[in-house]
């Protein structure tokens, strides 16, 4: 897959991440993925914009979306440009020229599926689920970044 990445980069083709995605992606590009030592982001979350987030996303400050993963991706190679993060996550989402951009977080999660996922994982003990499950039908900018993507592939 890594392979894959790297050709379909070379070649200048267009490519989303999201999640594991924006995690291979970094890794194949020649980031670093770790086990995230602030632990499971499973929830609502929000990320202040870098400069260069604010550029790609005009108008915007932060971006809200829903969260699933214990993984980050650290030491960005040149070439690769950070949104931002917040102090669960480092790189949150980042682009390089025009044809990467991935996402940490899911645009395509609603609350429905983050509560079915937060139910799966902690199935054996519900309290811990709960402080989860409380902002999981906060606002989150996930139209706005769907929207983004498919005008970035052009499918709008």
């Amino acid at each position: 897959m890594e392979d894959y990445i790297r050709e379909l980069d070379f070649a200048k083709k267009k490519m989303i991440g999201v999640c594991f995605g924006h995690q291979v992606i970094g890794h194949a590009l020649g980031g670093k993925v770790i086990r995230n030592p602030n632990g499971l982001e499973i929830s609502w979350n929000n990320f202040n914009l870098s400069n260069e987030g604010k550029e790609i996303f005009p108008g915007k400050e932060e971006i809200n979306l829903l969260y699933c993963h214990r993984d980050m991706v650290i030491d960005l190679p040149v070439g690769l440009i950070s949104f931002g993060g917040n102090s669960m996550t480092q790189h949150q989402g980042f682009c390089k020229s025009n044809n990467v951009v991935t996402f940490q977080g899911h645009p395509e999660f609603t609350p429905e599926i983050l509560e079915y996922l937060v139910g799966k994982y902690f199935k054996n003990n519900p309290q811990g689920g709960e402080e989860f499950l409380s902002t999981v039908r906060k606002e989150t900018d996930r139209e706005y970044i769907v929207d983004k993507i498919l005008k970035y592939l052009e499918l709008l």
